[in-house]
């Protein structure tokens, strides 16, 4: 397994087909686009966490009963820096860029009282389409427009520039009609938002402007909680005010500590994990006086989410240690040793919470739903 955590070195930019074992039913067609690390080192130099290296597309096509496959490496502006200097250039989530040889020692000194230049452009995580146009998402404030079917990179947009957020989550979610649900933070004002886009009439059409739907004050204006994805069923907003928090000094003193995001991130034990609905027509807080908590635990990715008798139930995957986020240091990924390390982890599992809608604070427990619900 660990030979999965190496640079991919070549690009497969015409559709190849696949060996197919079994038959493929005639009706199924379309495309699969999955997003990834997929350059580790750069030059000399070498990414430290599987979030970090640069990202490469893939794309899985169906038709006739025969399967293809194509890859290509997205052209960032990290992606052009880091291939005209040789080195790694910017800072990742895990991972403190390599100083520039051609400075001097004087030079160097004084880029640590300049302005950050950083791109944020490694979109590396996962796509989501807005209209007919196909998007890759990281964790910050740029996406990319991605061609569906040639995984060329057609351009980059900063979504601060179509609604008042600073960075996004990697996973929105989107609607038959092409609307986008995306939720990000407001550093200013120690914000959770929700920022909602309508669909596009036309690919003409520039991206959409956006609007803030919904906003929860977090529980820490100091301490940014690390969300990755949220809930969302027809009616309601659901996200996870998680003990796993982004220290904001730490972020601030970053350079000047030479310290990556990640050794700014805390885990929070502690604390407990606390669920907020938000009603999508009004954008209001459901039970706003009430709190919905669990035991401390760090989620990634919600599996479903649906509305039952007046009850929201929610899948999702978790864990009760930050541990997993330290062991994706590629040091121990790429180690022989990986799967027989990684097993001797907590490893996270599939939960389910279910939310009362209907609760009042003289309730301890106010479940009414009933049947087999186990995952």
């Amino acid at each position: 397994m660990h030979k999965l955590f190496q640079t991919v070195h070549e690009e497969h930019e015409d559709l190849i087909e696949g060996k197919i074992t079994g038959t493929i039913p005639s009706w199924l067609s379309g495309s699969l686009y999955r997003n990834g690390p997929g350059m580790y080192e750069v030059g000399e130099n070498k990414y430290s966490h599987w979030f970090d290296p640069m990202a490469m597309f893939h794309r899985f096509y169906v038709k006739d009963g025969k399967a293809y496959y194509q890859s290509k490496y997205l052209r960032s502006e990290t992606y052009k820096r880091n291939m005209a200097e040789n080195r790694i250039v910017f800072s990742q989530f895990g991972t403190v860029a390599f100083p520039d040889p051609c400075k001097n020692i004087f030079q160097r000194f004084l880029s640590y009282f300049q302005a950050d230049d950083s791109p944020r452009d490694n979109t590396n995580v996962s796509f989501y389409p807005v209209g007919d146009e196909l998007y890759a998402t990281t964790e910050t404030h740029i996406i990319h427009r991605v061609d569906p079917d040639t995984l060329d990179t057609l351009g980059t947009v900063d979504l601060t520039k179509y609604v008042a957020i600073n960075n996004a989550s990697a996973h929105p979610h989107w609607e038959k009609d092409g609307t986008v649900h995306m939720i990000g933070n407001v550093y200013k004002e120690g914000a959770i938002c929700i920022a909602k886009f309508p669909p596009k009439s036309s690919s003409a059409e520039d991206f959409p402007q956006g609007e803030i739907v919904a906003t929860v004050i977090r529980s820490n204006k100091m301490a940014m909680n690390y969300i990755h994805s949220y809930a969302m069923t027809d009616n309601y907003y659901v996200f996870v005010e998680q003990p796993l928090v982004i220290n904001i000094w730490k972020i601030m003193l970053a350079k000047y500590t030479g310290t990556s995001l990640l050794s700014a991130m805390e885990w929070k034990p502690e604390l407990k994990a606390k669920f907020h609905i938000l009603d999508k027509k009004t954008g209001k807080e459901v039970n706003a006086d009430i709190s919905y908590e669990a035991d401390a635990f760090i989620v990634f990715h919600h599996g479903n989410a649906y509305e039952d008798n007046e009850h929201i139930v929610i899948d999702l995957c978790a864990i009760s240690t930050d541990k997993p986020l330290q062991y994706s240091y590629l040091k121990n990924l790429q180690h022989e040793d990986c799967v027989k390390n990684w097993r001797k982890q907590e490893s996270p599992k599939g939960r389910r919470y279910v939310l009362p809608l209907n609760v009042t604070k003289e309730v301890r427990n106010s479940i009414r739903i009933y049947g087999d619900y186990r995952l």
